[in-house]
């Protein structure tokens, strides 16, 4: 069952997202970099993201399954 997550980049409108939960949040990130979604320089070192939901900082190495991140998360880029 794939995931419905909405993205909230900084000095940009939220992007809503369908992933795989067996998904890393890297790969989703690099998906977002290739769309021209979300500039690369912002990224490229991004350790962590903050789930919404859970109000706590997410490794990007981790699946979604892995970092328990459900359909209706707001993932924000920090």
């Amino acid at each position: 069952m794939q995931l419905k997550l909405t993205w909230r980049i900084e000095g940009q409108r939220d992007v809503d997202v369908i992933v795989n939960p067996e998904q890393t949040i890297v790969e989703t990130i690099h998906v977002l970099v290739e769309r021209g979604i979300v500039d690369c320089d912002n990224v490229s070192n991004t350790k962590y993201v903050k789930s919404i939901r859970q109000m706590k900082q997410v490794n990007t190495l981790l699946s979604y399954d892995e970092a328990a991140i459900y359909t209706g998360d707001i993932i924000e880029l920090i």
